[in-house]
């Protein structure tokens, strides 16, 4: 169980600095005109949740059933093929919104940005930024609960 305690916080630590620059994307995008500004904003680099993982090896070798305490056993179960999963299919929706909105500004590198179709792709590309934010702050919230659980069971 430690592996999954030391997994869990590396991908807490990953998602917690994704959300720190995710948090601003809108006020930095909202004014600004300049195609290359908003493509360079919008080009970070994003990390999705690995799923081939220390759980995986946990779980296939039936270890997992051996957490005697089934309320904990049952929030790793969740956590890594429910909420894991959700998060990442979050991010996929809002990578493929921030593609579009790359693909019209270099199809329309002049007059784009105040154009409908661009306040269009804009506001749903914040509202998924918006959306990946809120599930994966919910991840962090969880993984931090299961790993102090754990280490509750450690001691």
């Amino acid at each position: 169980m430690s592996d999954l305690k030391i997994e869990i916080n590396k991908m807490l630590g990953e998602k917690q600095l994704e959300i720190s620059e995710l948090s601003t994307i809108d006020q930095k995008i909202k004014n600004i005109t300049n195609t290359d500004q908003i493509t360079k904003i919008i080009t970070g680099k994003y990390t999705f949740f690995n799923m081939n993982s220390s759980f995986e090896g946990f779980n296939s070798s039936g270890k997992i059933a051996f957490i005697e305490d089934s309320s904990l056993r049952n929030a790793i179960l969740k956590y890594y093929q429910d909420l894991l999963p959700a998060v990442n299919t979050a991010k996929k929706r809002m990578e493929e919104s921030k593609k579009k909105i790359l693909y019209e500004i270099s199809s329309h590198p002049e007059g784009f940005t105040g154009t409908k179709l661009y306040r269009h792709l804009y506001s749903d590309y914040i509202m998924l930024v918006n959306g990946y934010t809120l599930m994966a702050t919910t991840s962090i919230k969880t993984g931090k609960d299961i790993v102090n659980r754990i280490k509750k069971l450690e001691k």
